[in-house]
């Protein structure tokens, strides 16, 4: 059986006893230019919960996308400034490159 889909049962299970423990539970909700009275609780939560997952889908796409556009070229220009030495692009003391950025290789990231 996969993880997600045991996952998805717990929460599923989870979210089901909150409605079953909420069932007469009541409250009037009012969203400023309309009011809604005797609404169950566990449909505020779920209301709340399905336009948290809307808003955050915009963010998501943006963010891959952005994250999906890097340029090869700015890629392969960090590697050659890379490393120790005036030889390869580096100051001998400063360990800072041409461009004036860290040098990475200094820190062990790569």
């Amino acid at each position: 059986m996969s993880w997600k889909l045991i996952r998805f049962i717990a929460v599923f299970t989870v979210f089901l006893l909150f409605i079953i423990a909420n069932l007469e539970n009541r409250s009037n909700v009012n969203l400023g230019f309309v009011s809604f009275e005797d609404v169950p609780v566990f449909i505020t939560a779920f209301c709340a919960f399905a336009l948290g997952m809307a808003l955050t889908i915009p963010y998501m796409a943006v963010a891959g996308r952005k994250k999906g556009k890097t340029k090869p070229a700015a890629a392969d220009e960090g590697k050659k400034t890379r490393g120790k030495g005036a030889k390869n692009g580096t100051e001998a003391g400063g360990g800072k490159t041409e461009t004036g950025g860290s040098d990475l290789a200094d820190y062990g990231i790569d």
